[in-house]
């Protein structure tokens, strides 16, 4: 029998025997051809098959060789994997979503406080937010909106803050509705007990894009 084929099964067993604790289903043909080989090679040499033994061993270098071509594309998978990651920015983190530069916000027409249970009194406010580009087209955000509620005031900037918002990336992307004229960010907030009592407020959008780029409106609304 050849030295190097002797070798093999050799370093075959030994590696199987490390690697038999995680019953793993892939071994399963390899520990039968190492099974065979063992038997055969175990016998006096006058009883050995060496034909035999030979085809055993042709048969588990291929398995081994299939191994082997396995481990090295699941390799190179994960090192490209890991290569993308790293490079996707300076800092290896994911680069930020990027969408188009938005530099008006505007309040839709149906933007209103409701009054869901008739009770007299407002419920929750539904919103919708048309972000502007250069050519005045309502085109679709990327990034956060921050609302806030404010009672209205006479005399001063900002009355008493009622209530704030946050809408993260996610919520802004899922907001989205492209419905002609509807089309625009919706969103429904729900009132908490002291904006429920207000009758004249003030309600400001401030959108933050990828790049950190502000922009912001209000406007006033009643029940």
């Amino acid at each position: 029998m050849r030295a190097w084929r002797m070798g093999l099964l050799a370093a075959v067993i030994g590696l199987l025997g490390a690697c038999q604790q995680t019953e793993s289903p892939g071994l399963a043909s390899l520990n039968y051809l190492i099974d065979k080989v063992k038997d055969e090679t175990g016998k006096p040499p006058a009883e050995q098959d060496q034909e035999r033994v030979q085809l055993l061993l042709a048969a588990l270098e291929e398995e081994v060789g299939g191994l082997e071509r396995v481990r090295q594309q699941q390799s190179r998978t994960i090192k490209r994997l890991l290569e993308q990651r790293k490079g996707s920015s300076p800092s290896g983190q994911p680069p930020l979503p990027t969408g188009p530069l938005v530099v008006e916000l505007q309040f839709s027409f149906d933007t209103r406080l409701r009054d869901l249970d008739g009770n007299g009194t407002s419920d929750d406010l539904y919103v919708t937010v048309w972000p502007k580009d250069h050519a005045g087209d309502t085109v679709k955000a990327v990034g956060t909106m921050q609302f806030l509620l404010s009672r209205q005031a006479l005399f001063v900037a900002r009355g008493e803050v009622l209530q704030r918002w946050f809408e993260g990336p996610r919520a802004v992307d899922e907001s989205w509705k492209d419905e002609w004229v509807f089309d625009g960010h919706h969103f429904e907030l729900t009132l908490n007990e002291e904006a429920r009592a207000a009758r004249g407020v003030v309600l400001e959008v401030r959108y933050i894009g990828p790049d950190g780029q502000e922009v912001a409106t209000k406007t006033t609304l009643k029940l």
